[in-house]
């Protein structure tokens, strides 16, 4: 059977976590935003109309959601990576582009971001 490669996109999931290296952020949870596009093979999934041969993608959003907010971090590249390998340890995910933003991390730069790309 031909593989099917489709791009899967989540977006925006809000989330809440202590992160930041500022002690004033290391007391409180901080609000960031999460768009994620995963690729996958929909091939068998399509042909069958069966949620056993695709991504749950429910089961994705749930895992991410408890891993950020049980944890703390003190960089945004880290917990971009840490999201990155939790989710591709579903190996029907091929790759993931995922990018996070930090909103209100500082006055002169509203929104911090960083997006990367997995495998």
């Amino acid at each position: 059977m031909k593989e099917s490669t489709a791009k899967i996109r989540l977006s925006p999931i809000h989330l809440q976590t202590i992160i930041g290296i500022l002690p004033q952020e290391r007391t409180t949870p901080q609000s960031l935003i999460l768009h994620l596009a995963l690729y996958v093979d929909s091939c068998q999934a399509a042909l069958t109309d069966d949620i056993t041969h695709a991504v749950d993608y429910a089961q994705v959003l749930a895992s991410v959601r408890t891993y950020v907010e049980d944890t703390q971090f003190h960089l945004i590249e880290t917990l971009a990576e840490k999201i990155a390998a939790l989710i591709l340890q579903d190996k029907r995910i091929k790759k993931i582009k995922l990018k996070l933003d930090k909103p209100q991390a500082f006055n002169e730069a509203p929104m911090v971001s960083i997006e990367i790309k997995r495998p």
